[in-house]
Order: C-alpha cells, then structure tokens, then sequence
C-alpha cells in the first residue's frame, strides 16, 4: 500500500471513530437530561428511575448516605416530597470514555426546589456517574455520586 493510501485510510478511520464517539457522547448527554426530567416529574415515574440502574447492581453515593439496592432506591424515590418542585440547570458535562462499555461523567449543576410555600432552593451540585453500555437505547448507571458545592 503506498504511503498516499496509507494516510488516506488513517484519515478515514479518525473520522468513523470521530462519529461513533459524537454518537455515543451525544447519547450519555441526552440520558443525563432524562435522568433529570424523571426526578423533576410532579408524579416520579418510580420504575422507569429504576430502570436507568444497572440490573446487574450499582452504588449511589449521596451527601447523607449511600444505596447499592433496587429496594433502596425504590424507597428514596418513593419518599421525594410530591408537594415540592425541583430543577436541575445544568451547566457542565464532563465525559471521558474508560473503553467500549464504560464512561466516566461528570456533571455540575444547580439545583433548586420550590417548597409548597413558594421558598426557593439553590444548591450547587457535583455528580460523578459511572455508566456502562447497553443493548438498549440509553446506558446503565453503575454508579453515582453526588457531592454539595460549597
């Protein structure tokens, strides 16, 4: 093969990896905006939450405590005050591919709640998420982590 060819097929390759990578980016960003939207529901769609968890087990990593069962996550989604409102305005996304299967992601955001007496919330938030590729549209969370920005 002469070098023309060569650098040729190195340009190709660089491009379909460019592409299935702005695929696979653009799959995790819209699966965090779901993520979100489920939570911000005014009525939680507790099983399609639960979906978005690995169902070969994860860990949660929260402020207050952490979860590593469809139990417990079932129970914490559950207990979301429905009286309340929340929100989460997203500024940065962070996404680093481990391999074919796994991404590491992180997240910052402001969330607000809007309590049934109309007081406004504003808390900054870290998440940190490990998610793994599935057959289905979006990927599973294996882990998360949730740290309150001072």
């Amino acid at each position: 093969m002469a070098f023309t060819d060569e650098v040729s097929q190195f340009a190709q390759d660089n491009i379909q990896m460019e592409f299935k990578e702005s695929l696979r980016e653009n799959k995790i960003k819209s699966f965090l905006y779901y993520i979100f939207f489920l939570f911000e529901e005014e009525k939680r769609d507790v099983d399609a939450i639960v979906n978005c968890f690995s169902s070969d087990g994860f860990e949660i990593l929260y402020p207050w405590g952490s979860s590593n069962s469809k139990e417990e996550l079932v129970k914490w989604v559950s207990n979301i005050d429905e009286k309340s409102e929340y929100a989460h305005h997203i500024q940065n996304i962070e996404i680093r591919f481990i391999d074919n299967q796994k991404s590491e992601v992180k997240v910052d955001l402001t969330y607000q709640t809007l309590n049934i007496d109309k007081e406004l919330k504003n808390i900054k938030l870290h998440y940190k998420f490990e998610l793994i590729e599935t057959k289905e549209r979006y990927p599973k969370i294996k882990k998360y982590a949730t740290i309150i920005v001072k």
